[in-house]
């Protein structure tokens, strides 16, 4: 499997002020190339599976930014930014019996990082930063009819560190990896022919040096590491086929998290015991979708989220309560064909996507229609 990505930024304009005086504006440019690289071999047999592969990717990110500010000289940001990773990982199945299996993965990644940014009023910073992390992951199920499957699993995950281009201060543009210790207990199960299915999972995280991304100044935006956090939750998902073609659709999410251990390095206050920024407590989806053997097609679906922080301090000024929002979509869908139109956000739900200092936030897209055609060759 073989990828690029060529995404560009061009001559963007930021009134970043936020008032309707020209005092401050941001204006650039900025250019994104990616190549992704993977080779996998498989095989399946009578009671055991195995896949190896290796993964190879290569980034380089160029910004160029220039800040305005009324009556003094512009401020100019320029920063390269390379990414090379090399991956290789391997997947076994082996079934003890007709109904327990075990499964085992184990993934090596080797991530370099380099950062060449130049900002006029402050040191200039080119470093070179290596990270090299293990991923193993175990996991069992059980079958216990062809109605119900119950499933454990545990396993070790992380995202890598690296540099923050957009904070002024070199003590604040380096951040370290993000580690993840992950266990997860559920079940699945399908009932009366499959017209009811019914999944839910019980998962809890262990995370070192939570990544939290924080603005630190009118001029910066970084990322800097929590010790430790923890989180616990579930999810539960429903389908319910109530005539030929009509379904009903039910998901519910609750995600508790919390900061075990943190000291803000910016401002030295103690953050522990505080929420994240930018993880709903809850969320439910509700949806019902009808299916004409012709292909005609219409769905239905009500999105609610619970209240969200958008700071680590988690205060009130940078709360969004909860909000909710109805979508809709008709069309014809059969074979390899697709059309449908669209509606998003009918009832005009208006809410922030994001809330920053010092008062200023982006709103959610309004009311949309639209129509979309897709043709699989």
């Amino acid at each position: 499997m073989t990828s690029r990505r060529d995404w560009r930024l061009d001559d963007f304009f930021i009134d970043s002020d936020f008032s309707s005086l020209p005092l401050n504006s941001l204006q650039g440019n900025q250019r994104q190339t990616q190549w992704n690289q993977e080779f996998r071999i498989s095989s399946s047999q009578t009671d055991f599976n195995w896949s190896v592969g290796i993964f190879a990717l290569t980034e380089q990110i160029n910004r160029h930014r220039t800040l305005k500010i009324s009556g003094l000289s512009d401020i100019l940001f320029n920063s390269r930014t390379k990414e090379q990773s090399i991956a290789t990982y391997t997947n076994l199945t082996y079934y003890l019996s007709d109904k327990l299996r075990f499964h085992a993965g184990l993934r090596f990644d080797y991530v370099d990082k380099r950062v060449n940014r130049d900002i006029s009023i402050t040191t200039r910073l080119q470093k070179d930063r290596a990270f090299f992390h293990v991923s193993p992951k175990i996991s069992m199920d059980y079958l216990f009819s062809d109605e119900l499957v119950i499933y454990s699993s545990t396993g070790l995950a992380f995202k890598p560190g690296g540099f923050s281009v957009s904070a002024t201060s070199p003590a604040l543009s380096e951040f370290d990896s993000e580690k993840l210790w992950a266990s997860e207990l559920g079940l699945k199960s399908q009932w009366l022919e499959n017209r009811i299915k019914v999944n839910m999972a019980l998962f809890y995280y262990q995370i070192d040096d939570y990544q939290v991304e924080k603005p630190t100044s009118l001029l910066d935006y970084t990322i800097v590491n929590a010790n430790k956090a923890s989180s616990y939750g579930v999810e539960i998902e429903t389908e319910v086929e109530l005539l030929p073609g009509l379904e009903i659709e039910a998901a519910f999410g609750y995600t508790h998290i919390r900061f075990d251990k943190f000291i803000d390095p910016v401002t030295n206050v103690d953050l522990s015991g505080n929420s994240p920024p930018y993880v709903p407590e809850k969320n439910l989806t509700i949806a019902a979708q009808y299916k004409h053997p012709t292909g005609i097609f219409f769905r239905s679906e009500w999105r609610w989220n619970g209240r969200i922080y958008f700071d680590d301090t988690n205060s009130t000024a940078f709360k969004e309560k909860s909000y909710s929002i109805l979508n809709a979509r008709i069309g014809y869908q059969y074979a390899d064909i697709n059309f449908y139109l669209f509606a998003k956000n009918l009832t005009d739900s208006q809410f922030h996507k994001f809330i920053f200092p010092p008062n200023t936030g982006t709103p959610n897209k309004s009311r949309s229609f639209g129509v979309k055609v897709s043709i699989d060759l």
